[in-house]
């Protein structure tokens, strides 16, 4: 029981990048001169950065003011407070409700742009589900499986959309140009400058007939283009900023792999079933959240670590240095080919994480031991 229990806390706090400077805050009274790089479970940045910044972590909140733009990796983001520059976001959920001075550029799963929010130029998305109800003072070029657009767009709306609809309030100052499966919905009210030009999706004549199987063909390859970009920025913020974990969890698996594959199936197995107990109780109901969402995103991050272990005990060969981004990069291409084998890309896919799992969990009791 001691060793589940002590399973189950190091990888909650583990996959949050938990240690002493987990949870990162640049106080509301703060001038930061400069650039400002972060990585942690939870990163505020509330004070005022006289330049761009780099931040990388479960959650994400800038509610303070930044002068230049924001690059943000995380499971959830948040930007409520004043960006002179432009954001480039790729995470989970993420959400606009403060003041972007130039573009903003994000992939992931959805994006909601609140209604007091506003973008000063473009605004890019490539993702699942998008709710714009702000104001965008140029272009919105969107890429998504499901759009609502309620707020202003200054500009012209073009995408390529499952399902797009235009609410009452929604203000297009240009053209709307799409693709889709069907004709948008536009509310009663709606007000739409330009002209309106549907295109049928180009996988429908491509198919003929079959535009289910473009229409699971195009999701797919989306899907894992997100897949891969979301790895190697992980994995690249390891490379940066986690140097010691990454070096604890190569230490596992270089010395006893095996022990870090059932570590890691064990810990697979207990996470749902603690999170499903803690669900049906009121008082754990929001830690089997936190639990669930963690445990994804850790699952789901995971498989770097097999990828380095194994790149640096064969990559080197041919000239590339360990540990090196490129020797990842090059890593993460083969482990993403190999993963679209029918049966066996499954078995290496189980594998690199109940490893990744394992060896990162182990790392932390040991350097635990040790202090």
């Amino acid at each position: 029981m001691r060793l589940i229990l002590s399973i189950l806390f190091s990888f909650c706090s583990l996959l949050a990048f938990a240690q002493n400077g987990d949870y990162v805050i640049l106080p509301e009274e703060v001038v930061h001169e400069g650039d400002y790089f972060t990585a942690g479970g939870t990163v505020e940045i509330s004070g005022l950065v006289k330049g761009d910044v780099y931040a990388f972590g479960a959650q994400i909140v800038v509610d303070g003011e930044v002068e230049g733009d924001v690059i943000a990796c995380g499971g959830s983001i948040s930007i409520s407070g004043v960006v002179r520059g432009s954001c480039r976001l790729f995470g989970g959920q993420m959400e606009i409700n403060g003041v972007v001075g130039k573009s903003v550029t994000a992939m992931g799963a959805s994006l909601q742009v609140a209604p007091k929010s506003h973008i000063g130029n473009n605004l890019v998305f490539t993702g699942g589900l998008l709710d714009l109800s702000g104001t965008v003072g140029q272009n919105a070029m969107i890429n998504a499986s499901k759009a609502r657009v309620g707020g202003r767009v200054l500009g012209n709306l073009k995408g390529s959309f499952g399902h797009l609809r235009l609410g009452s309030k929604a203000f297009i100052g240009g053209d709307v140009d799409y693709k889709s499966a069907k004709e948008a919905g536009v509310a009663s009210g709606a007000e739409i400058r330009g002209k309106i030009v549907y295109k049928p999706s180009a996988m429908n004549g491509i198919f003929k007939g079959r535009w289910k199987e473009g229409l699971l063909i195009g999701t797919h390859f989306m899907g894992l283009i997100m897949n891969f970009l979301f790895s190697f920025v992980i994995g690249w913020v390891f490379l940066r900023f986690l140097t010691k974990r990454l070096n604890g969890a190569l230490r596992i698996l270089n010395e006893n792999p095996w022990r870090a594959f059932w570590v890691g199936l064990l810990t697979v197995i207990l996470v749902p079933i603690v999170a499903l107990v803690l669900l049906i109780t009121i008082v754990g109901f929001p830690f089997a959240l936190a639990l669930s969402a963690i445990g994804v995103l850790g699952f789901y991050s995971a498989k770097i670590f097999p990828i380095l272990w194994l790149g640096n005990a064969i990559f080197p060969k041919m000239g590339l240095k360990k540990n090196s981004l490129m020797l990842y990069f090059v890593g993460l291409v083969l482990f993403f080919a190999l993963v679209q084998i029918p049966v066996v890309g499954w078995i290496i896919s189980i594998a690199f994480t109940l490893l990744g799992v394992g060896a990162l969990l182990l790392s932390r009791t040991t350097r635990q031991a040790r202090s």
